[in-house]
């Protein structure tokens, strides 16, 4: 239990000797200090002072029966102890300083700094920061300490009640960049097509980007699943091929492009191939096997004759 340091003034003073006080079952106060009528029921306006620090925000102290009896004798309250095990406990009253409010200071004070709404701050083994309930608060940081290569933050909050420093709070964050990139909107099968609806955008770290992910949509849509994608799972590039235009063994056509002139025949293909790429063909009549671009669907280009 917290240790209460009074700071007891007896001022004594006449109460009506027929007045009935009574110790209250326990008590709630708001304000800093702990007053007779927080404490005894029956304590007039005019007959009420302080006896002693409030606790802080959310906690609770017990005034015991030694402390009661001086604070009653001091006063001149007709009331007595009659057991030895009389108590009181008393609470303080309080609210939490919201966590975005903290966010939103910290990232106010490092715009000079280059950190915007772009960026995200998360605290660094914070508990929540009680305040008393009867305040207005009004808040600002100082010793501002930031490290911009690895987002380091420090600075101590304070929190003020009209001018009044209530609450000095040690705070420590970091500071993330964040991007955009393109993530599967729900799983994507091995071997499907990507179309453009089977993906969405989502803000990550960019510390968190993995080796050759994609960055935008563009680098995914028409290509094929190389494995399956889960569902929130960035993409990355090796995870993707486009699609085959020529499998192996099928049949081809085959357009062969010297100076002006242009050919067409029919081949078979003897390797799978995607758009742009190189396969050979082969010409079922004269068995002759020559190598061609992939242009399109079941159809290359031979250069060269």
């Amino acid at each position: 239990m917290k240790k209460i340091l009074l700071a007891l003034s007896f001022i004594f003073m006449t109460f009506n000797a027929n007045a009935l006080v009574y110790l209250k079952n326990e008590a709630r106060v708001a304000d800093k200090h702990i007053m007779l009528s927080d404490v005894f029921e029956g304590i007039k306006s005019d007959e009420d002072h302080k006896i002693a620090s409030s606790p802080n925000p959310f906690e609770t102290i017990t005034l015991d029966a030694s402390f009661l009896s001086q604070v009653a004798k001091g006063y001149g309250i007709d009331w007595a102890v009659k057991t030895g095990y009389e108590t009181i406990k008393v609470t303080r009253e309080g609210k939490f300083v919201a966590t975005d409010t903290v966010l939103s200071l910290i990232k106010e004070s490092l715009f000079d700094k280059g950190v915007s709404e772009e960026h995200e701050i998360s605290l660094i083994n914070s508990d929540p920061i009680a305040i008393p309930s009867n305040i207005e608060p009004s808040f600002e940081f100082s010793d501002i300490a930031y490290i911009e290569k690895t987002g380091l933050f420090s600075g101590t909050l304070l929190v003020k009640n009209k001018q009044e420093i209530v609450l000095m709070e040690k705070i420590n964050a970091k500071v993330f960049e964040m991007i955009e990139i393109p993530v599967a909107k729900s799983s994507i099968p091995l071997g499907k097509v990507i179309e453009e609806e089977d993906l969405e955008y989502q803000r990550i770290k960019t510390n968190a980007l993995r080796t050759n992910v994609a960055l935008n949509i563009d680098e995914i849509v028409g290509k094929y699943a190389r494995r399956t994608i889960k569902q929130g799972q960035m993409v990355l590039i090796n995870d993707l091929r486009m699609p085959l235009l020529v499998s192996k063994g099928k049949a081809v056509r085959m357009i062969f492009k010297k100076r002006n002139m242009t050919l067409t025949s029919v081949g078979k293909a003897l390797d799978s191939g995607t758009k742009n790429e190189l396969i050979r063909v082969m010409n079922p009549n004269s068995k002759m096997v020559v190598q061609a671009v992939v242009t399109g669907n079941n159809t290359v280009v031979v250069n060269e004759i």
